[in-house]
């Protein structure tokens, strides 16, 4: 199971995503691989935004984050949407492969 877990305030946003599918080995999990491009998709369009104040990543396999702050407010929360909306489908679409929790 990949566990997702959004933590949304103003002016910050925290995700971290961890575990495995199970679905086939790893490395060639369809399941962790569209997790995967969600995140790097996240971590690309953030860094080096001119709106983020601070950023910290740790993407591993099975156990990941990407952290900031940032000021502005479309930007930022038009791409966070656009990804969450991605885990949001994955998690309607598969429950047995992810669970999301979103904190507000």
């Amino acid at each position: 199971m990949i566990e997702i877990r959004i933590h949304k305030r103003k002016g910050a946003y925290d995700i971290r995503i961890r575990g495995h599918a199970g679905y086939e080995e790893k490395g060639k999990d369809i399941y962790c691989a569209s997790a995967s491009v969600l995140l790097y998709t996240l971590a690309e369009n953030i860094k080096g935004n001119p709106c983020i104040v601070e950023y910290a990543e740790e993407i591993k396999e099975g156990n990941s984050r990407i952290f900031f702050t940032f000021t502005g407010e479309r930007e930022i929360p038009a791409i966070t949407t656009t990804i969450e909306k991605g885990f949001v489908m994955l998690v309607r679409e598969y429950p047995e492969y992810f669970s999301i929790d979103f904190i507000r």
